[in-house]
């Protein structure tokens, strides 16, 4: 269940209702139409989010078909959000986490988001994926990494041709072109 969130930005309410016939493993692909209040996602609207072929399809391929729902909790019972959280937060516990009670199930759509984001994915995929009409919605789930803002800052060439022009901004706001002296190197 949590790699499912992990690897599709899903909503713990989509998955609690998620159903194998909303599963596609063929065609790789996950139907979201179900999980908000009127057992209609969030946003009203259906939704197509791809299986991931390495990460996720594996472990959904693996998982028994006991109901028509695709995620049941032990003793085959509905997915249930506060237990399912409390597991969450004993795993962190387990795992050393540092303050494994911040953990919420939605920390698994904010990881999807910055990891979609730090991957470079187009906003376009990632609005239809997790069901946001906006990108000013999506913008709040990505978060900048110092090792991806370093990549990203280091990947930027500043360094000039033997000749260029270039566009200058003068103190009063004008514009205007200049040929640049070429940098001497001793």
């Amino acid at each position: 269940m949590l790699a499912t969130l992990a690897f599709t930005g899903m909503r713990i309410g989509e998955l609690q209702q998620l159903r194998w016939e909303d599963v596609d493993l063929e065609r790789n692909v996950i139907h979201v139409h179900r999980g908000g209040s009127g057992d209609r996602p969030k946003d009203k609207e259906d939704r197509f989010i791809p299986i991931h072929s390495k990460k996720l399809k594996p472990m959904l391929e693996s998982l028994p078909r006991k109901s028509e729902l695709a995620f049941l909790m032990p003793k085959d019972k509905k997915v249930s959000p506060k237990k399912l959280r409390a597991y969450l937060k004993d795993l962190c516990r387990q795992c050393g986490f540092q303050n494994p009670w911040q953990y919420k199930l939605h920390t698994f759509r904010h990881f999807f988001a910055s990891y979609c984001a730090q991957q470079n994915l187009s906003y376009k995929y990632v609005l239809e994926w997790m069901g946001h009409s906006s990108s000013a919605i999506l913008d709040m789930y990505f978060t900048m990494n110092d090792r991806h803002a370093l990549a990203a800052m280091n990947s930027m060439s500043f360094e000039a041709e033997k000749t260029e022009s270039r566009t200058v901004l003068g103190q009063s706001g004008a514009h205007f072109r200049k040929v640049l002296p070429q940098p001497t190197h001793s």
